[in-house]
């Protein structure tokens, strides 16, 4: 499973598409090392995030660790997964893991990014 997974998300991460996630629910272990592998994270604000892996006596291995160093900033990154801590989606966008935080689907946010980015360039964006 780690070599498929890291080959997945290397995949994400080598596209030369912008990778949007939109998060909705808990996003914990390795589906926050997957949000990190995307270019933007957009997030309904009832999300969780957090590295658990700790708690399971685990490192993440599948190549989030290093990309969430390079969004949030080392000692933030070794905090987090350390710490095991749970994040809300107000907190993930403060520490700027999260861009943008929304209410729901019509968000008024959500939709100008959304509408700006496909007017743009149609075509420049996935969604994971």
């Amino acid at each position: 499973m780690f070599r498929f997974m890291s080959s997945s998300l290397g995949m994400i991460r080598s596209s030369p598409l912008v990778s949007v996630a939109r998060i909705h629910g808990h996003c914990l272990g390795g589906g926050t090392e997957i949000a990190s592998m995307c270019d933007l994270r957009l997030a309904h604000k009832d999300s969780k995030f957090g590295f658990m892996q700790s708690k399971l006596g685990i490192v993440p291995s599948w190549g989030g660790a290093n990309y969430l160093a390079s969004i949030v900033g080392r000692s933030t990154a070794l905090r987090l997964m350390t710490t095991a801590t749970m994040l809300n989606a107000s907190q993930a966008k403060d520490i700027g893991f999260v861009d943008v935080v929304y209410d729901s689907e019509d968000d008024f946010e959500v939709q100008i990014f959304n509408g700006r980015a496909q007017r743009n360039a149609p075509g420049n964006l996935r969604y994971n």
